[in-house]
């Protein structure tokens, strides 16, 4: 099953995550927040946490 998600936010972290620890193991996620390069630092910090989820930025 594939799970992606609009916006890598709070919640959709948290939502992979968890599915994460249910066996999910493949989420996209897109966010608007990539093209502009003073916010993108904290987003993709947070994808770099969530590697160990295995998450894969579409843009």
């Amino acid at each position: 099953m594939k799970i992606g998600f609009i916006g890598y936010g709070e919640a959709a972290y948290e939502l992979s995550t968890g599915l994460k620890t249910e066996g999910l193991d493949q989420f996209y996620a897109y966010d608007v927040l990539l093209q502009n390069e003073k916010l993108a630092g904290a987003l993709k910090e947070k994808k770099s946490i969530a590697d160990r989820s295995s998450i894969n930025q579409q843009y």
